[in-house]
């Protein structure tokens, strides 16, 4: 009976020491603080398109191999813990069509949803002044890492921004960024 007893006093005491637990960060906790500690911000590493986007060149599922420009791709996009974004352009290419910014600028804002899973960017276009809304799925995030989804439907009103748009086409991205 003592021996009951003591495995019973063993058990109650070690879930009490974990049901106390009050450090335990929320996913929301978390995620903001991988955000915001990129100091050199995150570089998109991985973008894949779900179906093809419609380029000049033909049909691309790789974002980095056709879609994004050379120069866009060492873009650092930085989350500051105030809610603002800064975009960091990396190596300004002037005479590659690079237009913008070409050191980093404070751009936009974020907000990071209660259950931590849904990742809201406001960000001007930089020709029209024009904000855009990008709302995107956080499926995996780390200090290192962090990978997303973000689904659209190409419109017709898309055809200046990207004349290769086709009206009505629904589009998923897997993107992956790495900290800088």
């Amino acid at each position: 009976m003592k021996k009951i007893f003591a495995i019973a006093l063993v058990a109650v005491f070690a879930f009490g020491l974990t049901s106390c637990n009050t450090d335990e960060k929320t996913l929301k906790e978390e995620y903001t603080e991988y955000l915001t500690g990129a100091k050199n911000g995150w570089v998109v590493s991985s973008a894949v398109s779900s179906p093809a986007m419609e380029t000049s060149q033909g049909q691309v599922t790789d974002l980095l191999n056709g879609w994004m420009y050379n120069h866009e791709q060492d873009d650092a996009i930085i989350y500051k813990s105030t809610g603002k974004l800064e975009i960091d352009p990396g190596k300004v290419l002037p005479g590659n069509g690079e237009t913008g910014f070409t050191t980093a600028a404070e751009v936009g804002e974020w907000t990071l949803s209660e259950d931590g899973k849904t990742l809201t960017t406001v960000i001007p276009f930089v020709n029209s002044g024009d904000a855009t809304v990008a709302d995107v799925t956080l499926n995996y995030m780390d200090e290192k890492t962090m990978k997303f989804t973000y689904y659209f439907k190409d419109t017709a009103d898309d055809s200046e921004a990207a004349p290769q748009a086709k009206s009505g086409v629904e589009h998923t991205w897997s993107i992956t960024y790495t900290k800088k």
